[in-house]
């Protein structure tokens, strides 16, 4: 199937500490789509010219571009007033995907995630917002509509269909300056306390795409922090995964963290190994011709 073309981007955040998971997301993507023939847009604050220069290696239709002024200057007030938030105020970042109207279809993807496998049938998908339920939901939980904080049992004004934001295909009807004014509106709630939640972007997307969202399977973002639920619940083992998330503390470029992962889900194990061997191949020097 090729659905190649000038309408189509990825999205993706990426800094200097997800770098390494950043360049193995990409040369993944790449591997297993290889029908994708559009730009790759990555919003890199503070990143160097080596760094810039690795991701182009790995993709060659990279855009490094600088998040909209009024996103930054609005994360700026949310840490102002919330300090706790500063250690991951890089998380709204993803909010400066909004601003991509030129393309018809945009799948943003955090820079932990590894994709296994084909993903021409989620691009051409007509619905406004796709995107694969949370852990809450796979867990049973409901989050509250008014401020993502946990609902009670019963309660009312809940997310019927919440989702984990690491990763979304938006359609032109959820970019421009109107949904970028709604993101920047909700960072002005965050900023006042009105949210009961410690997760960032997640929270603001789900509130402002809650009559947008069309699920996802599972298998297209298989969360690593769920997995006990994805398997009890869902019947989905990683190796079924089209996309693995790394979601969580444990990153697969900390050797620390992976074996901590590892030992927990032992399952996991073979993705890990997928893992290193996409890093390999993304940061590997090409042969100097002779």
């Amino acid at each position: 199937m090729t659905v190649a073309g000038q309408g189509y981007a990825l999205a993706m955040v990426v800094t200097s500490g997800f770098l390494p998971g950043a360049l193995a997301a990409l040369h993944s993507f790449h591997l297993h789509n290889p029908w994708f023939g559009g730009d790759v847009v990555v919003f890199g604050p503070g990143l160097t010219v080596s760094e810039v220069s690795a991701l182009e290696r790995v993709s060659p239709n990279l855009q490094v571009a600088d998040p909209p002024p009024k996103l930054v200057r609005a994360i700026d007030r949310v840490v102002a007033a919330q300090p706790q938030v500063a250690a991951t105020r890089d998380r709204f970042l993803s909010g400066a995907a909004l601003t991509l109207a030129e393309y018809d279809t945009v799948l943003f993807l955090d820079a932990d995630i590894l994709v296994r496998g084909d993903l021409s049938a989620i691009y051409v998908h007509d619905a406004p917002l796709l995107a694969c339920p949370d852990r809450a939901l796979l867990i049973g939980k409901r989050r509250r509509a008014a401020d993502y904080g946990w609902a009670e049992a019963g309660e009312a004004g809940t997310l019927a269909c919440s989702f984990n934001a690491g990763v979304m295909l938006l359609n032109r009807a959820t970019r421009g300056e109107t949904r970028l004014g709604g993101y920047l509106d909700l960072l002005a709630r965050y900023a006042d306390g009105r949210f009961d939640t410690d997760l960032r972007d997640q929270a603001l997307f789900n509130i402002l795409f809650a009559e947008d969202i069309v699920h996802l399977p599972s298998r297209y973002n298989f969360l690593v922090s769920a997995t006990f639920a994805l398997r009890d619940m869902v019947g989905l083992a990683p190796q079924d995964a089209a996309i693995v998330h790394f979601n969580g503390p444990f990153k697969p470029w900390r050797p620390d963290q992976s074996l901590a992962l590892a030992a927990r889900h032992p399952e996991l194990r073979p993705i890990l190994r997928e893992w290193a061997d996409c890093y390999r191949a993304a940061t590997a020097r090409p042969e100097p011709v002779r």
